[in-house]
């Protein structure tokens, strides 16, 4: 938001939800939009042979650059929060609907900070670093639990996992190739965002993959993460990622079916027609209901 000085001039449109009420006190014309994907990258295996070949795949870099980055700007900041840290990772692993960002910034208030620090500067590197140490986790974790499990990112990784365990995915050349060929694909979104998607859902569901993504309650207003018309499946806490990649991993039939619903549904909602579709008709109502005259 201080990229960009709010104008009356420019609608700004956000992917997750809990920016734009924040946005709109301070002035900006906010609206929500989630992502969406190109069809003519990323869609279904041409071939048998294309298909199948990891387990499990989760594709994201480690941060572990921003994070050395952090570490270099304020060491002892930094490992002051480890504590803290650990504890509000575990209460989200244990609930991804606990609000990480309202915890720090409640935190951050009462924390006696470094002269050269300020309060907006200390929120970011707590949340960032929220988001590598939570993330580092649940792969880590998932590496460990699952002998097929592949990540796909860049060479942080290879900080915490073996070589063979660690690959690279070019957006506009092999990543639809990935979702395509792995049976489960995560996606691990970074804590902070509380309720908006990442790029990943609609990528790989429009591959024909099939997504695993955390409880947001977003989800629920573009897919159908239960019930007979289940098109996406989702986990509510570490535990409950574990158990639903079991079951989905010994339930092809069902998990293939939940994904060509996921990609019918995107393919018919979730494209970047839709969304630049979306675009302009929003603006043309706000424009329409701007009173005569008035600038």
């Amino acid at each position: 938001m201080k990229k960009y000085r709010h104008s009356g001039l420019r609608f700004d449109f956000v992917s997750d939800k809990g920016y734009v009420q924040p946005m709109r006190r301070l002035g900006y014309r906010a609206f929500f939009l989630p992502l969406c994907t190109d069809p003519a990258l990323f869609h279904p295996a041409t071939s048998a042979e294309e298909s199948g070949k990891f387990d499990l795949v989760f594709v994201g870099n480690s941060y572990r650059r921003q994070m050395d980055d952090m570490l270099a700007l304020a060491p002892e900041f930094v490992d002051s929060l480890a504590p803290f840290l650990g504890g509000i990772i575990a209460c989200y692993l244990d609930d991804v609907e606990y609000d990480i960002e309202a915890r720090i910034t409640e935190t951050m208030r009462s924390t006696a900070l470094p002269r050269e620090l300020s309060f907006e500067k200390a929120c970011y590197i707590a949340k960032h670093a929220a988001g590598y140490f939570g993330r580092k986790r649940i792969v880590t974790a998932l590496a460990r639990r699952y002998p097929g499990f592949r990540v796909f990112g860049d060479a942080g990784w290879l900080r915490d996992l073996p070589p063979e365990r660690v690959g690279s995915a070019g957006y506009y050349k092999t990543l639809a190739e990935v979702y395509r060929k792995a049976r489960i694909a995560i996606d691990i979104n970074r804590m902070v965002i509380r309720d908006g998607f990442t790029q990943r859902p609609f990528d790989i569901l429009a591959s024909g993959g099939f997504v695993l993504t955390s409880a947001k309650p977003v989800v629920g207003d573009f897919f159908s993460p239960d019930g007979p018309e289940q098109d996406i499946a989702v986990f509510r806490s570490e535990r409950e990622l574990f158990d639903r990649i079991d079951y989905y991993l010994s339930h092809d039939r069902e998990r293939l079916a939940i994904a060509e619903r996921g990609r019918q549904t995107v393919l018919s909602a979730h494209t970047y027609d839709h969304r630049v579709a979306a675009m302009f008709l929003l603006i043309s109502q706000e424009l329409a209901a701007v009173p005569s005259g008035a600038s």
